[in-house]
């Protein structure tokens, strides 16, 4: 398997842990999602240190998007949270994770990186896998006029604004080294979850030992699964990354049967076979992707030719011993 590929699963994998997280938390979710990414700034200083080239300051426009990028991730968080507070939590997820489709023709359009065939089929199989699995979980859709309404636009724009974010991300990688672009998406998103934290309604600080050990979790497992995913954004075009995304409402499934006892229906089974499809689909078009060795030389059969020195040898040779001979 590709290895960047590789690191795209794993970062979805650990994304689909910070549901399981969230939900043990008894703080408002707007400071969860600043906390959690506050206390990511402190696991760069355990960076091994770069070198010149892959620490090198990106320029100022490369800077402000990079920013952007942090501000739009910031703004999903809590766009996401919004949404939920307003509209169905199977609603939510299912616009939420429309970001897929939105990926897509972003990278098509913008991008350069026009989709194959293979490539829909992959898109649209992990995106109807997830709703179905979000179906399964959340006892179906429903979709109503009203707030609940805008509850689901609201989870469009969740995401709308990770696609901004892995967009940016995608096209600026191939240029600025990975701790760069996490650390200026990190200062970014920090920038718009301060102050929507500060007008919370519920509670900001975490109320004893217990909860700080959970929001320094979370913020582990955010800055793992993000540098995994920023990692492979180098190496792989970005509609892979959104492809691979739909493998955390799988992990977040099954974490949830696991550790909290919830039950998997037809309805669930039968999403995450279809998102396992569209994960092992994008496999094999990243396995494409992937750079084929260089071919060796052929050996060419040549007659070692000797140096000068050596053609020179016996003619010398002839001449002492002629020396020799003269009185």
């Amino acid at each position: 398997m590709n290895p960047a590929f590789l690191a795209l699963l794993l970062g979805a994998v650990l994304t689909g842990l910070n549901p399981l997280l969230v939900r043990l938390a008894d703080i408002d979710p707007a400071a969860i999602g600043f906390w959690r990414v506050l206390l990511m700034l402190p696991l760069f200083l355990l960076w091994p240190k770069p070198d010149r080239v892959e620490e090198q300051m990106p320029g100022r426009r490369d800077r402000a998007l990079l920013l952007l990028a942090g501000a739009a991730y910031g703004a999903d968080l809590v766009v996401w949270y919004w949404s939920i507070e307003l509209t169905s939590i199977a609603n939510a997820q299912l616009f939420a994770f429309t970001y897929p489709l939105m990926v897509a023709l972003v990278a098509a359009l913008f991008l350069g990186q026009p989709l194959s065939r293979r490539g829909w089929t992959a898109i649209l199989l992990g995106v109807a896998g997830s709703a179905l699995v979000v179906a399964g979980r959340e006892g179906g859709f429903a979709f109503e006029a009203g707030p609940r309404m805008i509850g689901d636009g609201l989870g469009f724009a969740a995401a709308a604004c990770y696609t901004v974010t892995l967009s940016i991300q995608g096209s600026l990688r191939g240029r600025i080294g990975t701790r760069r672009v996490l650390l200026e998406s990190t200062l970014g998103a920090l920038v718009l979850l301060a102050p929507a934290a500060l007008f919370a309604r519920g509670a900001i600080l975490p109320p004893d030992a217990g909860e700080w050990l959970l929001m320094a979790a979370l913020g582990l497992v955010t800055f793992a699964s993000q540098l995994l995913i920023v990692y492979a954004l180098g190496r792989l075009p970005v509609v892979l990354a959104a492809i691979s995304g739909t493998l955390s409402v799988v992990v977040a499934a099954g974490g949830a049967w696991l550790l909290l006892a919830e039950q998997l229906g037809p309805i669930e089974l039968a999403g995450i076979a279809v998102v396992l499809g569209a994960i092992l689909i994008a496999e094999r078009k990243a396995a494409a992707k992937a750079p084929a060795a260089a071919p060796r030389a052929p050996a060419v059969a040549s007659r070692r030719i000797p140096p000068p020195t050596a053609q020179l040898a016996p003619a010398l040779a002839r001449d002492r011993r002629s020396a020799s001979r003269q009185p």
